[in-house]
């Protein structure tokens, strides 16, 4: 047996060296090692730890925008799987311990040199070579300001609405950016094309640009907001009320004092035939079921479709609801001292009032109770649901009309009426003259005749 293995192997290693040579063939006639050149985009990591310690990225901009070139060094399979996003490369700029290292005592502007790191998702992949290397990376201190927005109006000769100002919404932009290029800004502007407005269009989103002395625009600076909302007043013009909405009632035992709505109107803009018929633009309705104290709503404007407003205001009211917990008071009230108003009672008819006074039960706050004035009170009785109508004796109900925070608790509340048809008097018929008979003159004839 061991002679049969030692005659075999001088073949075994024959066998052993002719694989090795076959497997060098393989790999580098079908797997052979390939360079290629690919071009990343600079990702940058640490702006957010950058920004706060009050710096920002002076060319952020630049570096953002900048294309890495790779030359790539690896087999021939592995460097085919680039194609296929099986292989990420990554040129990644981490500006984290940068940041960390700063401090308000610092220079406003601070430039280093920063060599480039490529990350490649496979350890068969080497990179050859990376250009560029490195980059010059500028830290500067970081400045806010606010201008206000001007405009310039474009083919103005040409449209009948040229003469029109427009307005804007916001009327402000903040900028905040590299405080050397915040510094450079001198107009925050808006490029009004008359052409793009109408009757039918009259608002319209314009990008916000900031210009330096030579009207050049001044970039890599963050604006809020990018747009403004451009509306130019074609059409009629007409300024209404603004009107709360309300959804729910408030708790039990919960009163509201008081409403202030700001603004209470705004300017609106539109054809004439639609804003003819409108006296009043309605706000977004408020929830009153959860509200046991004073507080103030931010409410939407409910515009008709063709409508704008044209006030240098967010398209918001403001609306307080002042809210005190209610308390009651029971009052008499004698019907004869109030403004009452009778309805429903024919003119052939006369009534009286059979109480000389009712219990009224009026909830408000401590404070307006104690200074409630009756004389306030007003109320109305309407017969017009007696059918058919008679005289004699009804039980009305009471509809009280209270000063704004109260509100009357015991509901219904009647009145008794007597009614009785008016009987004219009719006068006597004037006495007709009697006729009296006229004595006859008797003459009695004297002696002698």
């Amino acid at each position: 047996m061991n002679r049969f293995l030692s005659n075999n192997l001088p073949w075994k290693i024959v066998s052993f060296l002719l694989a090795t040579l076959l497997w060098f063939f393989v790999i580098n006639s079908q797997n052979p090692i390939l360079t290629k050149e690919v071009k990343v985009p600079l990702t940058i990591r640490g702006i957010n730890e950058l920004e706060a310690k009050g710096y920002v990225l002076q060319n952020e901009e630049e570096l953002r925008n900048m294309q890495v070139r790779v030359l790539l060094k690896g087999p021939r399979l592995d460097m085919e799987r680039l194609a296929s996003d099986n292989v990420q490369v990554d040129a990644r700029l981490d500006l984290t311990q940068y940041a960390n290292m700063l401090t308000n005592e610092d220079a406003v502007s601070i430039d280093k040199t920063i060599k480039i790191p490529v990350i490649i998702s496979t350890d068969t992949i080497k990179a050859e070579d990376i250009r560029p290397k490195d980059i010059s990376v500028i830290f500067e201190r970081e400045k806010s300001t606010t201008k206000e927005i001007d405009y310039n109006i474009t083919n103005e000769s040409n449209s009948e609405y040229a003469a029109l100002d427009p307005i804007l919404k916001p009327s402000e932009v903040t900028i905040s950016g590299p405080e050397s290029a915040v510094e450079r800004v001198e107009t925050a502007m808006i490029n009004i094309n008359v052409d793009n407005f109408s009757e039918d269009v009259l608002s319209y989103t314009i990008p916000i640009l900031l210009l330096d002395k030579e009207g050049q625009e001044v970039s890599g600076l963050k604006k809020v907001p990018e747009y403004v909302e451009v509306t130019l007043p074609i059409g009629k013009k007409k300024k209404v009320e603004l009107v709360p909405q309300f959804k729910g009632m408030l708790p039990t035992g919960y009163i509201q004092t008081n409403l202030i709505v700001n603004p209470k109107e705004i300017t609106i803009v539109g054809k004439p035939d639609v804003v003819d018929q409108i006296t009043s633009i309605k706000l977004e309705k408020i929830p009153l079921d959860n509200i046991i104290q004073s507080n103030t709503f931010r409410t939407d404007f409910i515009l008709p479709e063709g409508v704008e407003y044209i006030d240098n205001i967010e398209s918001k009211a403001n609306v307080t609801l002042e809210i005190q917990k209610e308390t009651d008071y029971s009052y008499k009230i004698n019907p004869e001292e109030i403004e009452l108003k009778i309805t429903g009672i024919p003119a052939e008819y006369q009534y009286t009032i059979l109480d000389t006074s009712v219990d009224v039960i009026l909830a408000s706050t401590a404070e307006k109770l104690l200074s409630f004035d009756l004389n306030d009170l007003k109320g109305t009785v309407d017969f017009n649901t007696v059918k058919p109508f008679v005289a004699g004796e009804y039980k009305i109900p009471l509809q009280l009309v209270v000063p704004e925070g109260f509100k009357v608790v015991n509901t219904p509340i009647y009145l008794n009426f007597n009614v009785e048809k008016i009987i004219e008097d009719i006068p006597p018929p004037e006495d007709e003259p009697i006729d009296t008979p006229v004595e006859e003159e008797v003459v009695v004839p004297s002696e002698g005749e």
